[in-house]
């Protein structure tokens, strides 16, 4: 069986029992455990945080922790992580989220059938207190041309449902500092120098989004941010003038609109 890696980075502001559920996800009810977890720790956390990492390293022994002296942002700490991950499979966690339990064995299958791919994705399953409360289901382009098409205005993949090849990462520069958009950056610059990206069209895991989620996307504060990537992507000829004249057309009234309209705007037009 095909040997892999889960990346994950945790920070001061997680919440321990979230993570705990995560890494039980992971560790626990896996119908194909991973070979190793590389745990990068961005900057100092508190000692409860600390005590659920390290109950889970004494209890299944194949966690690698990876500790920095300070907080780099997620970009970063993953590029870091990237360079202790043992195996070429690499497959994105976050700390607060819920993998199903035959992600792994899903993906790995999937992967050995179609030797192509090199980045692989899934649909995901929305929730805010545990999963299927909200029945939200974020769904994204299952094949390679569509994938293509679709990435020219949004982002092609769920990043934490994501198995990728490490050495296909690293030929395109790894992660890049593009806060908030660093994974669609990523995926766009592997879309360019001729990476196959697809995603299973199936829920492999359970998304946990907070109360502001949407929020946080809302604001002069985040459209600055999106249209600094826009114009950086332009820049470097990953989309074409009408594709980022589209996007700053589309995107910049629905940062600027209500709150409660860009909520139904998520809710009901983008899943």
């Amino acid at each position: 069986m095909v040997k892999f890696s889960v990346l994950m980075s945790i920070y001061e502001k997680e919440t321990p029992s979230c993570l705990s559920v995560s890494l039980e996800s992971i560790l626990l009810y896996q119908t194909l455990k991973p070979t190793e977890v590389v745990l990068v720790i961005d900057g100092p956390i508190s000692d409860i945080l600390m005590d659920v990492v390290n109950v889970f390293e004494t209890k299944y022994g194949i966690i690698k922790k990876i500790a920095l002296s300070k907080n780099v942002g997620l970009g970063n700490a993953l590029n870091e992580g990237l360079k202790h991950c043992t195996y070429n499979w690499i497959a994105r966690m976050d700390s607060d989220d819920i993998a199903a339990a035959n992600r792994f064995e899903k993906q790995i299958n999937y992967l050995v059938a179609h030797p192509k791919v090199d980045i692989l994705g899934s649909n995901i399953e929305e929730f805010t207190h545990h999963p299927h409360d909200l029945g939200r289901i974020k769904k994204v382009p299952a094949t390679y041309k569509e994938v293509l098409k679709f990435a020219r205005y949004r982002n092609p993949l769920n990043h934490p449902s994501v198995m990728f090849r490490k050495s296909a990462v690293q030929a395109v520069g790894s992660y890049q500092e593009v806060p908030l958009f660093e994974d669609y950056y990523l995926w766009l610059r592997l879309l360019k120098a001729g990476y196959q990206i697809e995603n299973m069209n199936e829920v492999l895991l359970h998304f946990r989004i907070g109360d502001n989620a949407i929020t946080r996307r809302h604001g002069l504060a985040y459209l600055k941010k999106e249209l600094t990537y826009f114009n950086k992507i332009h820049r470097e000829k990953l989309i074409d003038g009408k594709q980022y004249i589209l996007l700053v057309l589309f995107r910049t009234p629905w940062r600027l609109v209500p709150l409660k309209m860009l909520k139904w705007v998520y809710k009901v037009v983008l899943r």
